[in-house]
């Protein structure tokens, strides 16, 4: 069980924290770059992302099963910053 947290954090994380760095860096560090259509892939590209976390989250209470382990803590940041940004409406 523990490995496959870990894996899950490792993995997954790095994929969801990759696109939302993108769509912040956009948003927020540099605006003058803001380019309609390539944010708008990006924004597309981590909202499947968060897609995902959602399915999860539908069957289980936490990212890394049962209980609330470093896996939910890693996403806080960026969730929080996505929330600022518009991105998602609420951080559960």
């Amino acid at each position: 069980m523990v490995h496959s947290v870990y894996m899950f954090a490792s993995v997954e994380y790095s994929q969801v924290f990759d696109a939302a760095l993108q769509v912040l860096y956009l948003k927020f560090f540099n605006p003058h770059l803001w380019d309609e259509i390539a944010t708008q892939t990006r924004v597309t590209k981590l909202h499947a992302k968060l897609d995902v976390l959602d399915k999860i989250l539908a069957t289980q209470d936490y990212l890394g099963g049962a209980e609330f382990t470093v896996v939910d803590i890693l996403y806080m940041p960026a969730m929080q910053m996505l929330r600022q940004a518009g991105q998602i409406e609420s951080v559960p």
